[in-house]
């Protein structure tokens, strides 16, 4: 593990079969994703493989799988006697609105279809969860489901909200300019959040 990306993990999310919620259930998709992105993590990218934890379609609740992304960072970095580098995040499956509490949560192979949003794994906690054990390092998440735009008043990124006016004052031709300062470097900590989708629609 001496590589560029000897101290860089993984957390692979999501599932395809749901035994308590057989509605999800909508093919191989999911599953072809997350092969496809654990593969370019490992051949392309030269993560290793012990360094991924992967919990596509796991049967532990939504509070188990927390704990397991916990202590495979908290290993991880126990053993190389540093922070993560770059972490990646890489949700596939179904996302889970309540329209009347705003919450949005991300389905797992436990998510239950009389409780979808308490028996799945809310983005807020998962925010939470990565921002104690891999507060140093440069964070990646990808989420791959309807509504994902969401997450990113969970992350405490944007709010979806004022998202579209933000980003047309961004692109403005009146918009300040930003100095480049080169000497500064690429980030070495932080939240980036790549959604799928919308915030009403669904992802095509």
């Amino acid at each position: 593990m001496d590589g560029e990306f000897s101290n860089d993990a993984a957390i692979l999310l999501g599932a395809h079969i749901y035994r308590d919620h057989k509605a999800l259930e909508v093919g191989d998709g999911p599953k072809n994703s997350v092969k496809a992105f654990r593969d370019y993590l490992v051949d392309d990218l030269g993560v290793p493989a012990e360094n991924i934890l992967n919990l596509f379609n796991n049967r532990s609740n939504h509070a188990s799988q927390l704990e397991k992304i916990r202590r495979h960072l908290t290993a991880l970095q126990g053993r190389t006697k540093k922070s993560v580098r770059c972490l990646f995040v890489y949700y596939s499956g179904h996302g889970v609105h309540d329209l009347e509490s705003n919450a949005f949560a991300l389905s797992i192979a436990r998510t239950d279809s009389q409780f979808p949003i308490d028996s799945s794994l809310k983005a807020r906690e998962l925010a939470n969860t990565l921002r104690l054990v891999a507060g140093n390092s440069c964070r990646f998440v990808i989420l791959d489901c309807c509504y994902a735009e969401l997450a990113g008043k969970e992350f405490h990124l944007f709010d979806p909200q004022s998202l579209g006016t933000d980003a047309a004052k961004a692109f403005s031709p009146d918009a300040p300019a930003s100095p480049l300062n080169a000497s500064i470097g690429p980030p070495t900590r932080g939240c980036s959040l790549l959604c799928a989708s919308g915030l009403t629609l669904q992802k095509g």
